[in-house]
């Protein structure tokens, strides 16, 4: 099994068992040498799963719930990214266990994709990022001319 992050892959040990575990970047491995041994791991958007360190997911958390709880999208919402979340411990070898209601969701086999956004890393199957990076891709004038009206570019 393979991982691979900005162009750079990363091996992968299965398990005698069949778990699934992932091996984290050289960056996050590091972090967790500051103390952080684990994150937060949850569904995501677009059929993948975000991996976030534990204050990047305080501050989302905190974020949701400053929503109201009036309105049913923001009650599905919060439903879809906060009840299916799981601690991900990171073993000695920089690897995390991923439980199987979030591989079930985002579709992991044997080849994913860790891709770097930010704050959090996208843990995607690695058809289902080609298919979706092709599609953005495509439409890189029209989001920049999005993203140039908002005044961010």
């Amino acid at each position: 099994e393979r991982l691979s992050r900005a162009g750079r892959r990363y091996g992968d040990e299965p398990d005698a068992d069949g778990s699934c575990h992932r091996r984290e970047p050289r960056e996050v491995v590091r972090n967790r040498a500051r103390g952080s041994c684990s994150r937060a791991l949850t569904r995501g958007l677009d059929g993948c799963l975000f991996l976030l360190s534990h204050a990047s997911w305080k501050r989302l958390v905190e974020k949701f719930s400053q929503l109201s709880i009036g309105s049913s999208d923001t009650r599905g919402f919060n439903r879809f990214m906060l009840s299916g979340a799981a601690e991900a411990d990171v073993d000695s070898a920089g690897r995390i266990l991923i439980p199987e209601h979030l591989k079930e969701f985002a579709g992991l086999g044997q080849d994913v994709i860790l891709a770097g956004v930010g704050e959090r890393a996208e843990i995607w199957n690695e058809a289902r990022w080609k298919s979706y990076k092709e599609h953005i891709e495509s439409q890189g004038d029209q989001l920049a001319a999005k993203l140039g009206e908002a005044g961010i570019i």
